[in-house]
C-alpha cells in the first residue's frame, strides 16, 4: 500500500513540474516579446542583438493580397514576399528621427522547453500611426539556458488600405483559417 501511495506521489510531483516549467518556458517567451517591443520603441540595438541567435537569421515577410495590389500600382516589380535582415531592421530604426513602436495581441506560444513557435498579431506603428498591421511567427530555440530567435516570419497589410479589425474580427479570421 505504501509503494502505491509513493508512486502517486512522484506521479502528481512529475506532473507539478512539468506545468511549472511550461509557465516558466511562457513567461520567459514572453519576456523575449516585451523586450523585443522595448528595444524598437527605446532605439536599443544592444538588447535587441542579444535576443537572436547565431546566423543565420530567417527574416521573411509576405504582402497581403489587398495590400500587394494597391501597392503595386506604385511599383509594378513589387513582390509578394520579400526577405530583409534582422540587424538592418534595427539600424534603420536607430538611425530615424521617427518614433517606432511594434505591439502584439493574440498570443499562441508551442514549446518542448528546447524549441518554441510564437504566434501573434502585431501593429506597427511610425510617430503614433499604424503603418502596417498582420500575423507573426517566431522560431525561438533554447540555448544554456535562454530563449532565442531563430527565426522571424511574417505577414503585413498596409492600414491606409485595410485598417487594423479589432480583437474579435481576428480571432474569427484567425479561426476561419485554422488547421483542424
Amino acid at each position: 500500500m505504501n509503494k502505491i501511495i509513493i508512486l502517486i506521489i512522484l506521479i502528481f510531483n512529475l506532473q507539478n513540474t512539468k506545468a511549472q516549467n511550461a509557465d516558466l518556458n511562457k513567461e520567459e517567451i514572453l519576456n523575449v516579446l516585451k523586450t523585443f517591443t522595448n528595444s524598437i520603441k527605446n532605439k536599443d540595438s544592444i538588447s535587441y542583438l542579444k535576443l537572436f541567435h547565431r546566423e543565420p537569421i530567417v527574416w521573411e515577410g509576405i504582402n497581403k493580397d489587398k495590400s500587394l495590389i494597391k501597392d503595386r500600382e506604385k511599383d509594378p516589380s513589387l513582390k509578394e514576399f520579400f526577405s530583409d535582415n534582422y540587424k538592418k531592421f534595427i539600424q534603420r530604426i536607430v538611425k530615424s528621427e521617427k518614433i517606432f513602436e511594434e505591439n502584439y495581441d493574440n498570443i499562441q506560444i508551442i514549446n518542448d522547453d528546447k524549441i518554441a513557435t510564437v504566434f501573434f498579431d502585431y501593429t506597427f506603428l511610425v510617430n503614433d500611426k499604424i503603418l502596417n498591421w498582420g500575423s507573426e511567427s517566431w522560431q525561438l530555440v533554447r540555448v544554456s539556458g535562454n530563449w532565442k530567435i531563430k527565426s522571424v516570419t511574417f505577414s503585413t497589410e498596409s492600414n491606409n488600405v485595410v485598417p487594423f479589425p479589432n480583437l474579435k474580427e481576428r480571432k474569427k479570421i484567425r479561426k476561419n483559417f485554422a488547421c483542424r
